[in-house]
């Protein structure tokens, strides 16, 4: 009977695993790496390309969403109000309007509360080697300033552009993935 109990709860727990995953979620059903590119072979966020209404865009996506005025524009940036979980990280969406309300600029912001430089780095890197496997080799580039440095990597495609972009400041370390039409 015990040994019955032990298959049971053994069936239960690798059933559980397959069904709820385990370890971190790499790519969250809201920003998949993968569902970057449209069927024109350029870099688009979901469906939705660049360009789309604020109404048409906001009622795609599964989520509610703050929106927040740009200082002296029309502009309008909006955020999710719920974070989710992106390659471990706590993440939120941005969708960023122009002054007549499409969309010119999809990002993720992410951040891990509890990683040390090193370890969000790391994370971030394995984005990084991601998106290289699903998009080819990236331009890499860095800058310093007095109170931050970055690494930004970049892909072009057509006239649209990714990159992700890791932020080191004094007070901790951040990672932003952007989708845009270059002008």
């Amino acid at each position: 009977m015990n040994r019955y109990r032990y298959i049971l709860g053994t069936l239960l727990v690798l059933l559980s695993l397959v069904c709820f995953g385990c370890g971190k979620e790499k790519n969250s059903g809201i920003f998949a790496l993968e569902d970057l590119v449209n069927e024109e072979g350029e870099f688009q966020y979901r469906d939705i390309p660049f360009g789309s209404p604020y109404e048409e865009v906001i009622s795609q996506i599964p989520m509610d969403f703050e929106t927040m005025d740009v200082v002296d524009s029309a502009a309008v940036t909006c955020y999710s109000n719920e974070s989710f979980d992106f390659y471990g990280c706590e993440a939120s969406l941005f969708l960023d309007f122009t002054e007549d309300k499409l969309l010119k600029t999809v990002r993720v912001q992410f951040k891990q509360e509890k990683a040390d430089e090193e370890q969000f780095s790391e994370i971030f890197n394995e984005i990084a080697d991601d998106l290289t496997e699903l998009y080819g080799e990236a331009e890499i580039s860095s800058g310093e300033g007095d109170i931050f440095s970055s690494e930004t990597h970049s892909w072009d495609k057509g006239n649209t552009r990714l990159q992700a972009v890791l932020l080191k400041t004094e007070t901790g370390v951040s990672g932003v993935i952007g989708l845009f039409k270059n002008n």
